[in-house]
């Protein structure tokens, strides 16, 4: 998916259903993936950053961890696909 915010430019990529998603800009580039469950806390998140990274990219980053990113996936596409189809059908049936 292609971002841009602030007259940057940026890729935010998923490889694949349960792998690290990417957010990469001009050499730039942050990867978060699910870490452990702390009882206490909850999951964690765990995250590298490379490169000239700075608090607007991180703060990017972290946004879109809460987003449903299965559909950047082939597999995950085709899985969600038939209920978006319903959902849409229900949507415009009135």
């Amino acid at each position: 998916m292609r971002i841009s915010y602030d007259g940057r430019e940026y890729v935010y990529s998923s490889n694949g259903m349960g792998k690290p998603n990417s957010l990469v800009r001009d050499g730039a580039r942050i990867t978060l993936q699910l870490g452990d469950f702390i009882p206490s806390v909850g999951m964690c998140r765990n995250g590298e950053a490379v490169g000239p990274v700075d608090p607007v990219d991180l703060a990017i980053a972290i946004v879109l961890e809460e987003v449903d990113t299965d559909v950047l996936t082939l597999s995950g596409t085709a899985l969600s696909s038939p209920f978006a189809l319903m959902h849409r059908l229900s949507d415009t049936a009135e």
